[in-house]
């Protein structure tokens, strides 16, 4: 299965936790099947990760999987992005000849 569009950073990631095989199986899933519970999809992707996939204790379906985690994904990355940001900021403000941090 190809995505038929370039990776997003999401899609690495999935990949990541469920392997290749996993994210195109929960992607297809997702899309043609979406009620369909990830414990029955990736059995064991499902016991590896039970925390991030299920919800009071319940399997979650795969479209509930993917936006979750998609969505898990975009936070983090956001938070990374906006870490990085900010130190590259900081760095600036130091910067040799920076007014600002000469001894007077």
């Amino acid at each position: 299965m190809t995505l038929g569009r370039p990776p997003k950073e999401e899609d690495v990631r999935l990949a990541y936790l469920l392997g290749v095989r996993g994210a195109a199986t929960l992607i297809a899933a997702a899309a043609a099947t979406p009620q369909a519970g990830i414990h029955t999809l990736l059995p064991g992707a499902f016991a590896r990760n039970r925390a991030v996939l299920s919800q009071h204790e319940k399997p979650l379906t795969a479209q509930q999987a993917l936006a979750g985690l998609k969505a898990r994904f975009a936070l983090e990355i956001a938070q990374t992005e906006a870490a990085q940001r900010y130190a590259e900021g900081a760095a600036l403000s130091v910067s040799p000849g920076n007014s600002s941090d000469r001894v007077r």
